[in-house]
């Protein structure tokens, strides 16, 4: 997979730093500050760009500026290896630290010349003016050390944004406050949408915490789960629409999930889909790597595998509805083998359809998969598909929620476990969390099935990154966030599926 380059962590940050956090910053200083790093930022920029070319032409002004100095002093031109022909002459790429040493020898060998001409026309006759040869010279020494920098102030670069789509904009508070009094009843109060603000976190989604408040000065809490503006994966549960009817689909159960109420499919004006939800109370438990926050970690965790147990017993039977009328209905009477194979081959199709970073792990990854479905005959069951602590909200140490089901499918149980169990083992011992998920009617494992399902796992987790980089890498995706990908995610998740 193709690694981000320089300028595209560059132009991140300083997006970041412009749209984020500077209108953010209380003082004077601090906004100070902030826009010097974007002013140091935009010089490193120029330094991945055209910067280099403009200083090895710095470098060859200079040397022939040499020549004359010295002639001009009378000194023979000793025949020197020129810094810019060895430079021109390196097969490999000039790096700007050594076209900087370059400038550096080449401005004291011209300083030294310059002040030696500078000294001669002191001791000389008064009555030569400063028009004269030598005094041009050492104007134009001066001028060229101005050169780089006037040069550089002058680079241009490519923008760092792209043209934004017409009529397509970012979700603000005005367009939600329309579209939900569009969705409620006939005579029913006018809302206002009192706060609207983002929440950091989630990845390939956008999440909002909003306030409102009726005429009559009721006021709610909801929460917005909106597509990026380019969707980085449209399978499955990972494209808005089909996370929201399976949603509404689990809300007839007593499963702790978000209870969606409105969708807007493609809606028109706003750069990507959303749905809204009333807000569930609690915080996230944690992190993906670092596990719970708190002082309750066990607790936590048992909790997650009775919530594992109680989704995992539900039969495929609950989400007929759901399955006919957006899903596949061959899952209905498909077994835990046919299913991934049924999974497997729209996943490839999917692949094909929809331009990747050329990787050489994808290819193994799905060979692999091919030649190790398990012959399991069990019906499939729904799967979260990112059952962990960092989808989970909570209260009091008690479990209220379970949210982000975008990875979510139709498989075996094991895929949940096999998924957690590295997480989870650094935290509390496996066999007890077993224990606990059998006690809450979680079904008998198939212990063949979890090497197969751990790497099946990481399918959406791969192609999901590689797309995210793909995105950011010709400018479709300006969310420093995905540069997490390149910077840490995608070693995970490549040794998950390497670990079989």
């Amino acid at each position: 997979m193709k690694i981000n380059s320089s300028d595209q962590y560059l132009k991140l940050v300083i997006r970041a730093l412009e749209t984020i956090v500077i209108p953010d910053l209380k003082s004077k200083a601090s906004v100070g500050i902030a826009e010097i790093i974007c002013a140091v930022l935009l010089e490193l920029r120029k330094r991945e760009g055209p910067a280099p070319a403009a200083l090895l032409t710095c470098i060859e002004e200079g040397e022939e500026l040499e020549s004359l100095l010295k002639a001009g002093l009378g000194e023979a031109d000793e025949v020197a290896a020129s810094d810019a022909a060895s430079i021109k002459a390196d097969a490999g790429p000039v790096s700007f630290s050594s076209l900087i040493e370059g400038h550096a020898l080449l401005t004291e060998r011209l300083a030294a010349l310059a002040a030696r001409m500078a000294m001669r026309r002191r001791l000389a006759d008064s009555s030569h003016g400063a028009a004269d040869e030598s005094g041009k010279l050492l104007r134009r020494a001066a001028e060229w050390e101005m050169t780089y920098y006037q040069r550089q102030s002058l680079l241009s670069l490519p923008p760092l944004l792209p043209e934004a789509k017409e009529g397509r904009k970012p979700l603000s508070r005005e367009f939600l406050e329309g579209f939900l009094n569009e969705q409620r009843r006939a005579g029913a109060p006018h809302i206002t949408v009192s706060s609207f603000e983002p929440l950091l976190g989630g990845y390939g989604k956008q999440t909002y915490l909003c306030r409102t408040v009726d005429e009559a000065g009721s006021e709610a809490e909801l929460v917005v789960r909106k597509t990026d503006p380019l969707d980085h994966m449209k399978f499955g549960f990972s494209a808005i629409e089909q996370e929201f009817y399976l949603l509404r689909s689990l809300s007839k159960t007593d499963f702790p999930s978000p209870r969606p109420e409105y969708l807007a499919s493609h809606p028109r004006g706003v750069d990507g889909s959303f749905f809204t939800m009333p807000r569930i109370p609690g915080q996230v438990a944690g992190t993906f790597l670092g596990g719970v926050d708190g002082g309750h970690s066990e607790q936590m965790y048992l909790h997650l595998a009775e919530l594992m147990a109680r989704l995992h017993r539900m039969p495929i039977e609950t989400f007929a509805d759901y399955i006919h009328a957006h899903g596949d209905p061959a899952v209905l009477s498909a077994n835990v083998g046919d299913c991934y194979r049924l999974n497997l081959q729209a996943w490839r199709q999917y692949v094909e359809e929809n331009e990747f970073l050329p990787s050489p792990y994808l290819s193994w990854l799905f060979d692999w998969l091919d030649h190790h479905v398990p012959d399991d005959v069990r019906k499939p069951v729904l799967i979260h598909g990112d059952f962990n602590v960092h989808n989970i909200l909570s209260s009091d140490g008690s479990v209220t929620g379970v949210l982000d089901w975008e990875c979510a499918g139709f498989g075996a149980p094991e895929q949940d476990l096999a998924y957690v169990r590295p997480h989870i083992a650094k935290h509390v011992d496996w066999d007890t969390f077993l224990a606990r998920y059998h006690a809450c009617g979680g079904p008998r494992l198939n212990q063949d099935a979890m090497q197969f399902c751990l790497v099946y796992s990481t399918i959406r987790l791969n192609l999901g990154g590689n797309r995210l980089t793909y995105n950011l890498q010709r400018g479709a995706n300006w969310d420093i966030r995905y540069a997490m990908v390149d910077l840490g995610f995608s070693q995970a998740f490549m040794q998950m599926g390497l670990s079989a």
